[in-house]
Formats: structure tokens, C-alpha cells, sequence
């Protein structure tokens, strides 16, 4: 699930012929961060730190399930999002 472009930000490939399987558009280029696995008894989720963005997206066919914009002059500053329960925390620095 690498982050990607604006066109592409989250992209799901199969394992064995590197297809693409969907893609998440959220006008947003990659970020030097990983992805995180977000287990939800209702619906799991991907959370990926876009450059100005962090979002959670379906893993099922890449539907944005939220997103929230980087506060103005922040950059988030970890590799990953923190997930603790149903919770994520993407510290910006600031």
C-alpha cells in the first residue's frame, strides 16, 4: 500500500502480478511515511500521512473514510502514524 501522487495518494497492488487493485485520490503527494493497519471491529482501515494530509481509506476498494488537513506551517513528523485503540495520532511538531 505505498502513498503515492495526486492522482494516486494510496494504492493497493496485488502480491502476485504488482497490479493495481484500486486507488485513493485525495489530491495529496507522498510523505516519507509508511501506512498503518488500523483494526476496526466495524471496518478496518489504512491510515497514510499525505504530504498536508492524513487520512483513513477503506482497505476493502480505497473509499476515503475521513481525512484531516495539516495544521498551517506543520509537517508531520513521524514515519508512521500512533495508533492506540480507535484512535490516531499523527504529531506535527508544533
Amino acid at each position: 500500500m505505498p502513498a503515492g501522487s495526486s492522482s494516486a495518494s494510496v494504492v493497493a497492488l496485488d502480491c502476485k502480478t504488482g497490479e493495481a487493485l484500486w486507488q485513493a485520490k485525495l489530491n495529496s503527494d507522498a510523505e516519507h511515511a509508511s501506512a498503518a493497519w488500523l483494526p476496526d471491529g466495524a471496518e478496518d482501515q489504512i491510515v497514510a500521512m499525505l504530504s498536508g494530509k492524513l487520512a483513513g481509506v477503506s482497505p476493502k476498494d480505497g473509499t476515503v473514510l475521513w481525512h484531516r488537513e495539516d495544521e498551517p506551517g506543520g509537517l508531520w513528523r513521524l514515519p508512521l502514524p500512533v495508533m492506540a485503540g480507535y484512535l490516531s495520532q499523527a504529531p506535527n511538531g508544533h
